[in-house]
C-alpha cells in the first residue's frame, strides 16, 4: 500500500512586487518554479529518500506532502486522502523536521518545548512527559531536557527536534537534512533509531538529503533536479546519477 501519491505536481513561488521594486522600474512578479510534474508514490512503512543540491525541490516536496504548502497544479494524496482537502488531519498524521530550526522557545528547557509542541497534538501534559523521557533518552538527552534550549548546540537542537517529530507518534514521519550539526557517531545513531521505529510501529519515513550517507538506509530513492525527478530506484541504482548531479563542477 502507498503512503504517499503525487501525480503531477507542481508549484511556483511568485515575489510580489514591493515598494522598492517600483522606485527600481521594476513593475513584473518574479515567478520561480520549485517543482515541475512530480510524480511518484512512496510504499507504506518503508524509509524512502528524496535526493537532490540544494534548490532542486527537495523541502517544498516535503512542505507539499505534509500540507503545510499546496501545490499549483496536480495532486497529493497522503494515506489516501487529498493534501488541500484533508489539510487538517493530514498535518495530524505527520511528524517534521526541517533543516535550520527556528521555532524553539530559547527560555524553555527542552523537556517544557516538547510538552508545548505535543499539546499542538492535543496531547496532555502528563502523557506528553511520559513520551518525552524515552525519547530524550533514546537520543542521549535525558540529562540536558531541563536546560533551557539558548544553552543548546546546533546539534542539541536538531537532536530535541527530531524527538519533536515523533512526540505526536506519527504515521508520516518527514524529515529534512536531519544530521546536520551531527558527529559522525550520532548520525548512525539516527540512522538506527529511524531503521528501528520503520521495523516496531510501521512508520512511514521520507528522508530528504543530499548527504549519501543518510540516504543509504532508504529502500527507495527519487533523485530531483531543477524540480522534477531524474530516477529512481535503491541506493546502488541511482547513486550514479547522485555522483552525476552533485559532484559535477
Amino acid at each position: 500500500m502507498n503512503a504517499v501519491g503525487l501525480n503531477r505536481l507542481s508549484k511556483t513561488f511568485t515575489k510580489e512586487v514591493t515598494w522598492g521594486d517600483i522606485f527600481r522600474f521594476r513593475f513584473r512578479r518574479v515567478e520561480t518554479p520549485a517543482l515541475n510534474g512530480v510524480t511518484a508514490s512512496f510504499r507504506q512503512g518503508t524509509i524512502t529518500g528524496i535526493a537532490g543540491r540544494n534548490g532542486s525541490g527537495k523541502t517544498t516536496l516535503l512542505k507539499v506532502i505534509s500540507a503545510l504548502i499546496f501545490p499549483n497544479t496536480g495532486s497529493c494524496s497522503v494515506f489516501g486522502l487529498d493534501t488541500v482537502k484533508e489539510s487538517g488531519r493530514i498535518r495530524g498524521m505527520c511528524g517534521f523536521s526541517f533543516g535550520e530550526e527556528r521555532s524553539w522557545f530559547l527560555r524553555l528547557s527542552g523537556l517544557e518545548n516538547l510538552i508545548f509542541f505535543a499539546s499542538l497534538y492535543g496531547i496532555g501534559r502528563k502523557e506528553a512527559a511520559e513520551r518525552s523521557i524515552p525519547l530524550l533518552r533514546r537520543l542521549e538527552m535525558d540529562d540536558l531536557s531541563a536546560r533551557p534550549v539558548l544553552a543548546y548546540s546546533s546539534g542539541m537542537k536538531q537532536r530535541l527536534s527530531i524527538a519533536r517529530a515523533l512526540i505526536c507518534r506519527p504515521r508520516l514521519l518527514l524529515l529534512d537534512e536531519i544530521t546536520k550539526g551531527l558527529d559522525p557517531g550520532f548520525q548512525h545513531k539516527i540512522f538506527d533509531l529511524l531503521e528501528d521505529e520503520t521495523a516496531k510501529t510501521g512508520i512511514t519515513v521520507v528522508l530528504a538529503s543530499h548527504n549519501l550517507s543518510e540516504l543509504r538506509i532508504c529502500s527507495e530513492i527519487f533523485l530531483l533536479e531543477e524540480g522534477g525527478i531524474v530516477c529512481s530506484g535503491d541506493f546502488a541504482s541511482v547513486k550514479p546519477e547522485m555522483d552525476r548531479i552533485f559532484y559535477r563542477q
